[in-house]
């Protein structure tokens, strides 16, 4: 997962329930790209899992928007995915990233700077 592209997540969740013209279709429909996906790789998304994780809505900031897109597209696909015991831990991982993404910020938030 570290070294495939975001193009490569989404072929492999697919499988062969989607040809690819049919793939590219549906991200037009959601306004996202190939390209999109083709620039960050399995090892961006667990970064951003970890900038969310400890910094929270700041950590928005880091985040390209269209990656956030592309996130999104690649969680609702695998959350729709059912019976495929290959991308259970997947699922499960990006269930608990987008309760990060779309979760209620911090209330209090404090930087020691020593």
């Amino acid at each position: 997962m570290l070294n495939k592209s975001g193009w490569q997540l989404v072929q492999k969740v697919l499988g062969e329930d989607f040809s690819e013209k049919e793939l590219l279709l549906k991200m037009n429909n959601t306004g996202v790209s190939e390209t999109d996906f083709k620039n960050w790789s399995g090892g961006d998304l667990i970064l951003d899992f970890y900038r969310l994780r400890n910094a929270d809505g700041i950590a928005l900031i880091d985040i390209e928007p269209n990656r956030l897109k592309t996130y999104s597209f690649l969680f609702d696909v695998l959350q729709r995915q059912t019976g495929n015991e290959d991308i259970l831990s997947l699922q499960l991982f990006a269930l608990i990233f987008q309760k990060q993404m779309n979760g209620e910020e911090s209330m209090k938030f404090k930087v020691h700077l020593e």
